[in-house]
């Protein structure tokens, strides 16, 4: 099933209902490949083209762009399958439009919280214990979508997250059937390990939006468990999970408990066991991992955690895990798709310059400017396909770099491209640019590798952007 999910203003005061409906009705004039390719759609900066024909719905446009912000699509076929079936069209499932059909469409409305984030200090008002957001959060605005994986990760999280609570909603005894809703993702710095799982958490506040009431982020800091006064650190592991307690016997809301960094709790407990640390420190531990087990009873509640050092986590971890997710560096399509949204908002942005004509069926000024990585082979040669290929070439060159590191590379680009006075570079200068910001981070990395009598490199080693 697709779901579409609506971003409402702050101050809309409007029945959800007569929303979705609207919602439902304004999607009806896009074409299928057109909700494939669009991600988002913002009812405020559709093309002159697709406004004048919503128009003939009266009303219809001035109520979403009055009321929804932006409308996040993700359906259940490939801009592929709705370009090779044309009967596509009439197997997309709206409400009232279509029931039962191949390809549903689930719309669910939502506002952003603007609370920020709260601390959660210890007893002498030292360090943070905590961060507690209320969810969906303004901070994590755009997050999801800013996340490349070569393989449906995001969508397992979530699936995996909505199998659990249905089992608990049937009541599956965990002792027969375990499900621990407990997840550790793990795999090298930079991947983007800690921004999923905050992303997720976001995420699943607005899909389960209708269910519960509120949502609520604790992002543990691991680091902080593990206090000078060692004494102590055994009841700030219980008045923190005191608190949490407190938010999850509440039905109403959905707790996400995020613990980043778990490998440093390993560390604690083995220097514990080889008696180079305090007893106190292993007690801290296995308290921990009660409070866990005690909070996983609550159906209302996930777990996530985050390790950089996989062979380091601890295995009373490990084995209350779900789900065990490596995060590692991007392939070459991932690449591709992280190059491709950080250009893709510079030109929404007019920093650089957008092609004269992007993909078939684009929608709206805000793109898409590129092709999916999976439609490059298939495309007819245009404006969009020559950047595209270019935007390619600079993904091969940025082979073994994060997403972190990827997302660096249009800053370094713009500032060996662009006027001291203005920023709005042509896109093949741009691309030219971005290739050599590539080639030059992979250089830098090896000088970083290499023996330090090779090591050193003159300003005339660094590559620049071809004339």
């Amino acid at each position: 099933m697709g779901v579409v999910e609506a971003l409402l203003f702050p101050e809309v005061s409007e029945y959800i209902d007569d929303i979705k409906a609207a919602v439902a009705a304004f999607l009806g004039f896009f074409t299928p490949y057109e909700l494939a390719v669009a991600a988002s759609i913002r009812p405020v900066a559709v093309a002159e083209d697709k406004a004048m024909a919503i128009e003939s719905n009266e009303g219809l446009l001035a109520y979403m762009r009055a009321n929804v912000k932006r409308l996040d699509i993700e359906v259940a076929y490939s801009p592929a399958d709705a370009r090779a079936d044309p009967e596509v069209m009439v197997k997309i499932a709206r409400p009232g439009i279509g029931a039962g059909e191949v390809y549903p469409l689930e719309i669910v409305a939502y506002k952003l919280s603007h609370d920020g984030v709260a601390e959660e200090m210890d007893d002498a008002g030292e360090f943070a214990s905590a961060s507690h957001w209320v969810l969906p959060a303004v901070e994590f605005d755009g997050v999801w979508e800013s996340l490349v994986y070569d393989s449906a990760i995001k969508a397992n999280l979530v699936r995996y997250v909505q199998v659990a609570m249905q089992l608990s909603d049937a009541g599956v005894d965990t002792n027969l059937v375990a499900f621990n809703r407990v997840v550790l993702l793990h795999g090298p710095p930079g991947t983007g390990k800690t921004s999923l799982c905050k992303a997720l958490a976001h995420k699943l506040a607005i899909r389960l939006s209708s269910r519960y009431a509120h949502g609520q982020l604790i992002e543990i800091n691991a680091h902080s468990l593990f206090s000078k006064w060692f004494s102590e650190s055994g009841k700030l592991v219980t008045r923190l999970f005191s608190m949490i307690r407190e938010l999850v016997a509440d039905s109403d809301t959905f707790v996400v408990v995020l613990i980043d960094e778990v490998e440093s709790l390993t560390a604690a407990r083995t220097s514990a066991l080889a008696g180079t640390e305090p007893s106190d420190s292993i007690r801290v531990v296995n308290a921990l991992l009660t409070q866990i087990d005690l909070i996983k009873a609550y159906p209302n509640v996930a777990i996530l955690t985050t390790s950089n050092i996989t062979g380091a986590i601890d295995l009373a971890f490990v084995d209350r895990a779900d789900i065990k997710q490596f995060i590692g560096l991007p392939s070459r399509s991932a690449r591709y798709g992280i190059l491709a949204s950080s250009v893709t908002d510079l030109m929404r942005a007019g920093v650089v310059q957008a092609p004269t004509a992007g993909p078939t069926g684009c929608i709206s000024g805000a793109g898409p400017f590129f092709f999916a990585y999976d439609e490059l082979m298939a495309a007819e040669a245009s404006d969009a396909l020559a950047v595209s290929l270019a935007l390619l070439d600079v993904a091969d060159a940025a082979q073994g770099l994060s997403g972190r590191s990827l997302r660096k590379l249009p800053v370094a680009a713009l500032v060996a491209v662009s006027s001291a006075t203005q920023l709005n570079v042509a896109a093949d200068i741009f691309l030219a640019g971005l290739l050599a910001a590539a080639e030059a981070e992979m250089a830098s990395r090896a000088a970083l590798d290499a023996p330090p009598d090779t090591a050193a490199h003159g300003a005339d080693d660094i590559p620049r952007a071809r004339a």
